[in-house]
């Protein structure tokens, strides 16, 4: 199991822009229950923004940050797939991921 990095994670990326895989479309962390281990996500695609806010669980956001320690790298989307992550949550989480491990790196 992976630690919990959640609080971490949600404190470091709100508010900021992420990118999707392809780098068209953007993906932003707008806000964070602690309590239910929660985060609401905002997507931007070419044509505009979502009106819906999607919802990143606490157990891909931690299984993902802990998958790409595991590897010492940033890993793609296909690969948080079959590290157990939500097939609808990894690209976001990727684009998140990438704005989380640019503050914090490899080294925890």
């Amino acid at each position: 199991m992976a630690n919990d990095e959640f609080d971490i994670f949600c404190k470091t990326v709100v508010g900021k822009t992420g990118w999707f895989p392809r780098g068209k479309t953007s993906v932003m962390l707008v806000d964070y229950d602690l309590a239910s281990g929660r985060g609401r996500c905002k997507i931007t695609r070419p044509k505009g923004k979502d009106r819906n806010h999607y919802i990143l669980h606490r157990v891909d956001i931690n299984s993902g940050i802990q998958a790409c320690r595991d590897q010492g790298h940033l890993i793609n989307s296909g690969e948080l797939i079959r590290a157990g992550i939500t097939s609808w949550s990894a690209s976001p989480l990727y684009g998140l991921l990438k704005l989380y491990f640019d503050q914090v790196g490899f080294s925890r």
